[in-house]
């Protein structure tokens, strides 16, 4: 699998993140359940905390929804 980046604005400076090479059965599991959320056409289903912390829980938990990790609706 290729991996994915990320650039975050952190303390006013841009950094990039990267996925590991490898994700666990459980953070696949969730990435179904988050596009089941998206394909339900369902605003209530978008931009969760779930699925923000899916993000940070896919590259490693190097930040947190804390840092600027917003989604706007």
């Amino acid at each position: 699998m290729e991996a994915l980046t990320i650039t975050l604005h952190l303390n006013g400076k841009k950094k990039k993140f990267s996925t590991p090479n490898f994700i666990t059965g459980a953070l696949f599991r969730t990435a179904v359940e988050i596009v089941e959320d998206f394909e339900s056409n369902d605003p209530d289903r978008f931009h969760t905390s779930a699925q923000t912390e899916f993000i940070c829980n896919v590259f490693g938990n190097k930040f947190t929804a804390y840092n600027h990790l917003a989604f706007k609706r």
